[in-house]
Formats: C-alpha cells, sequence, structure tokens
C-alpha cells in the first residue's frame, strides 16, 4: 500500500475503523435511493406507457355521448377551427348471461368502422383480428373480460342486444385506450369477470338498435393548440338538438381521470418518501465526520505544518462520502429496479397496457446518484468547512473543555429520582441537545414512513364501514336500460323475497353559477328514503329538502353558492330544459359532485311523471339467488349489482397492495431507524468510553454501564415515536389533499391505533436491535487501553 498517497492510506484505516457506521448510512442512502428508483421510476413507466399507447392508438381529445344524429351531422364537426380527426360510432349497453356467473355480466358494444381502422380510439389486438364485414356473429372481446373467463379466438358468448339474446363468436382479444381502467359506470371498483367491451361492425350494431344511417358516440382528435374549451362548446351547440349528453374533455374520461389521478399520487410519493432517507442520510454522515475531525484535531494541525493545503485536506474528508456513496449507489440501484418492478407489476393488474415494464434509464439512475450524492455532500459540508478552517496552532491545542452548570434536571430536583446513573443519561442529554432534536426527528421520519405506507386501508375501510352501513344500505342495486315508469318500484317491492324498493332518479346536468361551471349529476330520491341515505362527513343525516336542490358542499365552494341562491341546471337528456332551482342547503358527502332533491322536484324539473332510473332492494337472504334470476331475465334491467361484493373487491384489490407498501415501508424504516440509533451509540460509546471504562474500574457491573450508553438512546426514541405519529398524520393529510382530485374524492383521513401501535413497534423493536448490536462492543471494551488513552 506504499504506493498510495499518505492521505489515501489514512483514509483506508478511517474506513476499516468506521466500517459499521459506514455501512449502516450507506443503507439509509441506498433505501432513499431504492426509493426513488422505484417510485419515479414506476411513475415515468407508466407516464411514458401511457402517452406511447395514445398516440399510437390516436386515443381521442374531445368525447360526446348523444340520443341520435344523422351522419351528416359529423361533417359539421368535423369543418370546426382546430379538428383534426372525427369519428361517429353506435355504442350501447348489453348484457351477457353467462353460464356460471351468479349473475348476468355488463358491458357495451362498440361499433368498428366496416373497412380499416377506426381514426381515434384504434384497437391493439391481442390475438385474432377484427370483424369482417358482413359477418353478423364476430365480436372482439375486451383483454381484461377474456382472460377472467378464459375466452379467446374461437369461444362462443351470450350477449343479450336490444332485448334479443344474440350467440356471438369472439374472433379476436383487444385492448383500448378507452379502457386502459375498465370500470362498470356507478361501481367502486374494476370487476374484470363482471364488465365487458364488445366490438362488432358498424352495420351490424347499427341495425340491432336501429340506428343506420346515424351515430349515438362521438370522438375528436384536436390539432396541436387547438382550443378544447372552445370546441367542447361548439360540439355541444351542434349536438343540442340531437339530445347531447354534453361533450368533455381527455382529462374527464373515465378511464384517464381515474389512472391520471393514481400517477398524481405515485408522483407525491415519489417526492416525499426518498426526502426521509436522505435526510437522515446527511444528518448520520454530518455526525461521523464531526466527531471525527472533533477526535483528529492534532492530526489535522501536523498535516497543514507540513505542507498540505486546505483544499486537500477537505477532499480527504470528503473522500469519506464517496466510501459511502458507492456501495450505497450501488446496492440502490439494485434495490430500485427490483421494488420498480414489483410495484409496476401491481399496476400492471389494475390498468392495460401492451408494453408496460419498468425503464431504468440511464437518466433516472444519475438523477438519483446526483441528488443522493448532493444530499450526502451538504451534510459532510459544515464538518468539512471546519476542518479546512481550523489553524494549525490552534488545533494542536485540546478542545475548549465545555462549560458545565447546574442542567434543568437537577434544577427541578430529579436527582433523588432519577439516581446517580439516571442524571449521568439526563445530563448528557441536555448537554447535546441538538443531535437529540435530530436524531429524534430522523428516527420520527421514519415512523411517520410506515403510517405513511398504512393510512389509505384505515382510511378506505372507514369510508366503506360509514357508506354500507349509514348511506347505502340495499342489498342489490338495479339499473333499467332506460327511465322507467314510476310503477315498477311497485312491481319489484311485491316479488317474492324483496323485503323493501325504492327508485331512484339519476338525470345528468349541466350546473353553473355566474361564471362557473361543472357538469354533475342530479338525484332524485324518495321523501322516505331508507336504502339510500344522505350522510355528511361528520355523520348525521341531512334530511332532503321538500322545495329546492341540496348541493355537495365541494360543488358549492366550486361554484360560490350560498344558501338561497339561484342554481342554473341544464338537464341533458330529453327537451334538454334549463331550470333555476332554489339551494335549500349543503351536505358535505365523501365523495362526487352531486345534486339532490326530492323524487317529486326532479319530476317537475324533468317534466314528466316520475320516471326512476334505478331501484334500490333490500332482500331476503335466503330467496336472494331467485330474485336475482327473475331480475336477470327482465328485458328492461341492464345490470344488477351487489354493493357487498363490490366493496369486499374493493377490499381485496386494495388490500393486496397495501400488504406490499406496508412490508416496503416497515423495512426502510427500520433501515433508518437501526442507522440513526447505531451511528449514535457509536459516536456515544467513543465520546464516553473513557468514562464507561472508569465506572467499570469502580465495580459498576456490565449491565449498569451498558444501561447507562442504551438509556440516552432510548429517551431519542422515546422522543421520536410521538413525533414520528405527529409528523405521519400530517405527511399523510398533505399527500391526501394534495395528491387525490378533492372533486372526485374527499374521505376523511383516518388512521387506526393498530396503525400508530404498529409504527411504534417497529421503531422500538429496530432501535432494540441496533442498541444490542453496539452492546458487544461495550462488552470487549479493553479499560485499560482506553484509561491510558490521553483525552
Amino acid at each position: 500500500m506504499t504506493w498510495l498517497p499518505a492521505l489515501d492510506r489514512k483514509l483506508l484505516r478511517e474506513v476499516t475503523h468506521l466500517k459499521g457506521q459506514i455501512a449502516t448510512i450507506a443503507l439509509v442512502l441506498a433505501s432513499g435511493i431504492t426509493c426513488f428508483i422505484a417510485l419515479r421510476g414506476t411513475y415515468s413507466s407508466l407516464e411514458w406507457s401511457r402517452e406511447t399507447y395514445y398516440d399510437r392508438t390516436r386515443f381521442a381529445e374531445v368525447f360526446a355521448r348523444l340520443e341520435r344524429a344523422p351522419e351528416s351531422t359529423a361533417r359539421r364537426i368535423e369543418a370546426l377551427p382546430g379538428v383534426a380527426l372525427v369519428q361517429t360510432r353506435v355504442a350501447k349497453e348489453v348484457s351477457l348471461p353467462i353460464e356460471g356467473l351468479d349473475r348476468a355480466a355488463y358491458g357495451q358494444v362498440i361499433s368498428l368502422p366496416a373497412h380499416g381502422e377506426p381514426a381515434t380510439n384504434a384497437l391493439h389486438l391481442e390475438s385474432g383480428r377484427l370483424p369482417e364485414p358482413g359477418h353478423d356473429e364476430e365480436v372482439v372481446v375486451l383483454g381484461s373480460f377474456a382472460r377472467a373467463h378464459g375466452f379467446g379466438p374461437g369461444h362462443r358468448l351470450p350477449v343479450v342486444i336490444n332485448g334479443t339474446l344474440r350467440n356471438l363468436r369472439v374472433v379476436g382479444i383487444a385492448q383500448s385506450p378507452e379502457f386502459v381502467y375498465a370500470i362498470r359506470p356507478g361501481a367502486l371498483a374494476d370487476d374484470p369477470k363482471r364488465y365487458a367491451v364488445l366490438w362488432m361492425d358498424r352495420t351490424v350494431v347499427a341495425s340491432a338498435f336501429q340506428l343506420g344511417g346515424a351515430f349515438n358516440d362521438l370522438s375528436l382528435r384536436l390539432q396541436p393548440g387547438a382550443s378544447e374549451a372552445g370546441t367542447l362548446a361548439a360540439v355541444d351547440r351542434i349536438l343540442s338538438p340531437y339530445g347531447g349528453l354534453g361533450a368533455i374533455g381527455r382529462k374527464n374520461q373515465t378511464s384517464n381521470r381515474i389512472l391520471t389521478g393514481e400517477l398524481s399520487q405515485l408522483g407525491a410519493l415519489a417526492g416525499m418518501v426518498p426526502l426521509v432517507f436522505l435526510g437522515v442520510a446527511a444528518f448520520l454522515i454530518n455526525m461521523v465526520l464531526a466527531r471525527l475531525i472533533t477526535l483528529q484535531r492534532t492530526e489535522i494541525a501536523t498535516l497543514k505544518a507540513v505542507g498540505y493545503t486546505n483544499g486537500e485536506i477537505a477532499r480527504h474528508y470528503l473522500g469519506l462520502v464517496a466510501v459511502v456513496m458507492v456501495p450505497g449507489a450501488l446496492l440502490g440501484v439494485a434495490g430500485g429496479w427490483w421494488l420498480g418492478r414489483i410495484v409496476l407489476r401491481l399496476y400492471e393488474g389494475i390498468f392495460r397496457f401492451p408494453d408496460l415494464v419498468f425503464r431504468l434509464t440511464p437518466g433516472l439512475v444519475m438523477s438519483a446518484v446526483l441528488i443522493s450524492t448532493a444530499a450526502a455532500v451538504l451534510g459532510a459540508l459544515f464538518a468539512v468547512r471546519s476542518a479546512a478552517k481550523l489553524p494549525p496552532a490552534e488545533a494542536m491545542r485540546p478542545p475548549t473543555p465545555a462549560r458545565y452548570r447546574r442542567g434543568l434536571a437537577a434544577r427541578l430536583g430529579l436527582g433523588p429520582i432519577a439516581g446517580a446513573s439516571g442524571m449521568m443519561v439526563l445530563r448528557e442529554v441536555e448537554r447535546r441537545p441538538l443531535r437529540t432534536a435530530l436524531s429524534s426527528f430522523g428516527i420520527g421520519g421514519a415512523v411517520a414512513l410506515i403510517i405513511l405506507g398504512h393510512f389509505g386501508v384505515d382510511s378506505l375501510n372507514n369510508y366503506l364501514e360509514a357508506m354500507f352501513r349509514r348511506e347505502q344500505r340495499q342489498d342489490l342495486a338495479v339499473a333499467f336500460a332506460r327511465p322507467a315508469d314510476p310503477r315498477v318500484v311497485t312491481q319489484l317491492a311485491s316479488m317474492p323475497g324483496v323485503i323493501t324498493a325504492e327508485g331512484i332518479r339519476a338525470v345528468p346536468i349541466r350546473v353553473r353559477h355566474e361564471h362557473r361551471m361543472r357538469d354533475s349529476v342530479l338525484m332524485g330520491l324518495p321523501s322516505q328514503a331508507t336504502l339510500r341515505r344522505l350522510v355528511a362527513r361528520a355523520g348525521h343525516e341531512v334530511p332532503i329538502p321538500d322545495d329546492g336542490v341540496l348541493v355537495t358542499t365541494a360543488l358549492g365552494k366550486i361554484l360560490g353558492l350560498a344558501v338561497g341562491d339561484r342554481l342554473e341546471i341544464e338537464v341533458l337528456e330529453g327537451d334538454r330544459r334549463l331550470v333555476r332551482p332554489v339551494v335549500a342547503g349543503f351536505v358535505d358527502e365523501s365523495v362526487g359532485l352531486q345534486v339532490y332533491a326530492r323524487t317529486g322536484v326532479v319530476s317537475s324539473l324533468e317534466g314528466d311523471l316520475g320516471a326512476v332510473s334505478s331501484a334500490l332492494l333490500r332482500v331476503d337472504p335466503s330467496l336472494r339467488t331467485s330474485v336475482e334470476d327473475q331480475l336477470r331475465r327482465s328485458p328492461r334491467v341492464i345490470d344488477v349489482s351487489d354493493v357487498a361484493a363490490d366493496v369486499q373487491r374493493l377490499r381485496d384489490m386494495n388490500g393486496a397492495a397495501m400488504d406490499i407498501w406496508t412490508l416496503v415501508s416497515i423495512t426502510l424504516a427500520a433501515c433508518v431507524i437501526f442507522g440513526v440509533v447505531y451511528n449514535n451509540a457509536r459516536i456515544a460509546l467513543a465520546t464516553r468510553s473513557r468514562e464507561l471504562a472508569t465506572l467499570r474500574v469502580l465495580g459498576l457491573s456490565r449491565a449498569e454501564i451498558s444501561s447507562i450508553l442504551i438509556a440516552g438512546l432510548a429517551i431519542e426514541v422515546v422522543l421520536a415515536i410521538p413525533v414520528g405519529l405527529f409528523l405521519g398524520r400530517g405527511w399523510a393529510e398533505l399527500f391526501f389533499t394534495r395528491a387525490v382530485d378533492q372533486e372526485t374524492f374527499r374521505f376523511q383521513v383516518l388512521i387506526e391505533s393498530r396503525t400508530y401501535l404498529l409504527a411504534a413497534l417497529v421503531a422500538l423493536l429496530a432501535a432494540a436491535a441496533s442498541a444490542l448490536w453496539v452492546r458487544r462492543s461495550l462488552d470487549r471494551l479493553d479499560l485499560i487501553g482506553v484509561l491510558k488513552t490521553r483525552e
């Protein structure tokens, strides 16, 4: 090793001496790099797959549904400024009575052009081919539905199309940019077994629904720089006479909106979580270097005296940062690649992209390494600066002795209670309050990370329990193909096995107040509703007013409404009436931007006799199957959903993902806590080794001197746990308000006691393991050697 420069040989000796501390700091740093690469890599992989897929399939930027318009209307829309491509279609709801399913599957059939690909929203074929013109029984099926049932080209599929049962032949399995996340309208979670999307030849679908030469679905691609808002308004004006339901932009398309929301949450996590690890790593590097420089004051003075410059000495100590960075970066990149693939696999089961792979790009790796290096250098900078600026003459002298005076514990008279050993511990904590505070904050950040990884399950379960127990108390929800006569509710109530039946009217609307506007749904509820009640987030029931409308609090804030204001409502069906009911009050609900009124009020606004869109049923459990069979055979019923099954599916889907997140957060948090406690213990041992050896010589046992050392660490952990619980709650609130679309979801952030207990328990176990590991060094303490060392 003689060929190495003197400072490099010195660095190697220090690395050998500090190998345990370097390893733990590298582990904390690697955890930060792992989180950054895994989360940011998953985010960028999903974003890249989405943009590539959307571009390749010409995913539309404007969507519109309507009752019926002649094909010539499309030419008027195509002539609008900024419109690049127009695709008209026929899209209708269907049901699929598949053998073996307890309830019929629900879905929609969408027409395909007779020749060539669609101008927008092209299909990506996984297998098979598209339907051929003139083959009435050929159909292409959405990939998620086909995989859930094991279908492939050649299988037969029963489908009820406009009341007629047809036996179709599957000729292709496809994915679509419209259905990256395929969810049944009104459902809580996707259900691949019960929600299907089918594509058939345009002539076949149009003939089945008497829409020859017409369309009821429209999608557009815009030219670069075109005004989306202007196009939406123009499309609405053209389609209004044809029963237009209101055009929407890509951001409000169901699948894309859900995907964008998930990406927003993932991006927020990618920004928040790595900061904990990088901040702790910077603190540990600063702490270790500061202690090392304090111990090597005379060596630094000697180096300067023999000609080494301040820059050379600074680079020497920064070399320790490089030693930490190399294994930390290698381990972090490998861990990020491994964890990123696991996280992406979770999303792969939810979002269907044809080419979704984890992309570990050079730019991602470089960003992770540069950010972590910057954090490490920043942590080392203050300690290294003090070494570089230390004058040789001053460095030759021992450091100025600390000023000793009666501390807070002594002034409070805690001596008789704490005892001699206890007062030693308390005095040590008082002398280094900043180190204690920063250590506790670092451990607290790790505790908060565990809470952040698990609070979603607690909040979701709280919402689902509240919804199922207080708001939606039905067993079955029946959706009709079109608004039905109100007498159908009485007929349903008279069915054997039905205990209670209530009709619901849902009307698509566009609401305006002053210059603000939102698309919404007007919900008509019975005056004595028991199955669907309005319950505010605070838990109290909100009665439906006899006159006027109730508006969700979130919608009221968006529109700037107050009680007594007139709300302009444009009904987006029928004769598209424009009405101005009075706002009678607000209801602070957790989901959506709805408007509520009594069924009679909705009927007067609509100008009909009280038609119902759906019915809620409470049924006798022993006759439930019989009731579902009767409903399935009704041509008026398009779907029968089981709220309890939907809730359970949502729990199962989120539970599997949250289990992995919880395991990852516990593992990474334990690494942080172990690193902080281990480094503090090693520094305390190095600082107080003479003091502890003296106590040992004076007759104290190993257990007694160990308790003095470990008690100081225990105080840091005890202080850290409440800090971490508080931070966890704050981070959860911040994450939910920043990353979740508040117009869609406004769950109350709830963290259960068991989550707090889990976080505290992990902190205690990780700290105990680290302290016990250091205790081995204390047991091997060389009493004679330590006492001979010059202070």
